[in-house]
């Protein structure tokens, strides 16, 4: 099985630092021991450039918010019980994508049914191009 994912990335071009997100199909892939490789037209896989500061494999759940949106480690969702109303980030931890408010597995709060309401979570962003997110208040 293929591992979807995509990447975070900061780097220095003619001096000056651009930060972007990007899909696997932008010349990225990862070996079997995890570590993130380019690659381009007539060129084989190599190590990424000195240019990269960060570069960040954000892995795909493996679900879909409700309008059909991939939700993948560090999106920040949305969702309601009803009651309230809630963000938090996606995180993978213990083997387990999870949001990181309430330590919920993922699958919980984007599809269940809690006293005949259908939950369900929207990607509204990521922890990278938007961490005022997850800002109170």
């Amino acid at each position: 099985m293929d591992t979807k994912f995509r990447v975070w990335c900061e780097f220095e071009v003619k001096g000056e630092m651009v930060s972007c997100m990007e899909s696997e199909a932008s010349w990225f892939l990862l070996t079997q021991t995890g570590q993130l490789m380019e690659y381009g037209p007539m060129r084989p896989p190599h190590r990424l450039s000195g240019a990269y500061k960060k570069a960040i494999p954000l892995f795909f759940a493996g679900l879909l918010d409700k309008n059909g949106k991939e939700i993948y480690k560090g999106d920040v969702v949305s969702w309601s019980d009803g009651w309230n109303n809630y963000k938090s980030s996606i995180i993978f931890e213990n083997g387990a994508f999870r949001e990181s408010r309430f330590k919920n597995p993922l699958e919980e709060i984007c599809h269940y049914w809690d006293n005949g309401k259908y939950i369900e979570c929207e990607v509204i962003g990521n922890i990278y191009e938007n961490p005022e997110l997850l800002k109170k208040g």
